[in-house]
């Protein structure tokens, strides 16, 4: 791929699809979740908070975030804002159990994991499992008092003599294990039934 043709595929990443879609429909309905509704202006205002926090906490181009979360608003927010950042969304199906959740992120290596409060006690019980050091964990969901809305915000502070982490997220899953290709070696064993596959379910079944 030529250098224009790179410049061309980046000015037309997803990040900047709704940067245009933002200045053509400012004030039309871009999300609609329940109560909240949000414009194209305001989803795209709330996609740069949500590269911006990322950023801030160490996410950088290229970092894979995992994200433990039902279709919402703050779902769309996060992927959009992950993609504007450049960094690489690994959303993971809420209903999996915190090992399976754990074999995920051992596989994925996130350096951050996002999840909504009430999989927080997954997101901690399968970062443990895992082994990995996931040095940026988040609570999505957490509104601040005046302003705009933040998909975003800091989570607990981790017990001492650990890192600091969030809840994350990871890629879909299929709980069909495929048959070893002969001579191949797998790179680790996951639990019983879970296995990535790309003609998994969706990871983000309301």
């Amino acid at each position: 791929m030529s250098k224009t043709e790179m410049d061309t595929a980046r000015a037309n990443g997803l990040g900047e699809v709704l940067r245009r879609s933002a200045a053509r429909f400012r004030d039309k309905t871009a999300i609609i979740d329940g109560e909240t509704r949000w414009s194209f202006r305001e989803l795209d205002a709330i996609v740069s908070s949500v590269a911006a926090g990322l950023a801030q906490r160490g996410v950088a181009k290229g970092d894979r975030v995992a994200l433990l979360s039902r279709n919402s608003a703050e779902f769309a927010a996060i992927a959009w804002g992950t993609a504007r950042l450049g960094a690489i969304l690994v959303p993971i199906n809420f209903m999996l159990t915190a090992d399976e959740v754990g074999w995920i992120l051992g596989d994925a290596e996130p350096v951050a994991f996002i999840a909504q409060p009430e999989f927080v006690a997954t997101a901690q019980s399968a970062i443990e499992s895992s082994g990995q050091e996931v040095t940026t964990r988040i609570v999505s969901g957490e509104k601040p008092r005046g302003g705009p809305p933040s998909p975003i915000s800091s989570g607990p502070t981790p017990p001492a003599g650990r890192p600091p982490t969030s809840p994350t997220t990871t890629r879909s899953v299929s709980c069909t294990p495929p048959a070893p290709s002969p001579g191949r070696r797998e790179r680790c064993s996951p639990p019983a039934r879970c296995r990535p596959s790309t003609s998994a379910r969706s990871s983000t079944a309301a």
